[in-house]
């Protein structure tokens, strides 16, 4: 693995911890606001986005306390973070499935089929940890199954939000909601655009994409583009919505 530091390492793995942050701020507070309204959408949501920074954050946490060659992590420790990584799977999948599409049934075996090999890649990384026996393979599943995720959500998104744009156009519905879904739909693109890069990384050179210093920046970048969307998204500032609001009776203005 290639080593590298300095002020731009920092910068990018600041960026990296603010994305973290951030991203653990938006999953309680959608799940704060679920305590009130019990829907399983705002539970999906808050859940997926809380599990995967809580997860990352725990075993990126551990990979740096213990460095490379230590042998077999905290078991409880390391145990919980891949929780996390598969509670987030499943709440991605189960979210873009009752949200989008809550009166169907056929998402029920895609959740269900992503949730199972996301068990799995847990159970391989607990019985393998300390080694780095089939680590190429188990970067590749779990990358895969977020990777699908992500694309489904980001199509039902711009799927929804366009059809929310038609309504806007004839007087029949909201600018503000078919923008915040498009936010979401950038948000899932960026997290795909990482992952897929990741995907190449580990094929071509068995390594994270975050091993490299390009890679680490294009991966704190994209992660803070992910999570900045999101929360715009879901906990937009007044600010940002005044500036929607004068664009849109600008553009309503206009013959």
């Amino acid at each position: 693995m290639e080593t590298f530091g300095g002020p731009m390492e920092s910068i990018a793995r600041l960026g990296m911890v603010a994305t973290c942050v951030i991203a653990i701020y938006v999953g309680a507070r959608t799940l704060w606001i679920w305590r009130r309204t019990r829907m399983i959408q705002e539970l999906c949501i808050g859940t997926n986005v809380l599990a995967i920074a809580a997860g990352g954050l725990v075993l990126t946490l551990l990979h740096a306390l213990s460095g490379e060659h230590a042998g077999v992590p905290p078991m409880s420790w390391y145990a919980l973070g891949l929780f996390g990584l598969v509670v987030h799977v499943a709440a991605l999948y189960a979210g873009t499935w009752k949200i989008f599409r809550p009166q169907q049934r056929w998402p029920l075996f895609v959740v269900a089929s992503a949730t199972g090999l996301a068990a799995v890649w847990m159970g391989w990384a607990l019985v393998v940890a300390g080694t780095t026996d089939g680590v190429t393979a188990r970067s590749l599943l779990l990358l895969s199954l977020r990777g699908v995720g992500l694309a489904w959500a980001g199509y039902e998104c711009f799927r929804y939000s366009a059809m929310l744009r038609r309504r806007v156009a004839v007087g029949l519905g909201d600018p503000l909601i078919a923008h915040r879904i498009w936010l979401w739909g950038v948000s899932a693109v960026a997290g795909l655009t990482a992952i897929s890069m990741d995907i190449a990384s580990w094929t071509v050179a068995g390594q994270p994409l975050a091993a490299t210093p390009g890679g680490l920046h294009l991966t704190s970048s994209l992660g803070l583009i992910s999570v900045g969307a999101i929360g715009l998204a879901f906990f937009p500032p007044a600010l940002y919505l005044r500036t929607l609001e004068r664009r849109w009776a600008a553009d309503a203005a206009t013959p």
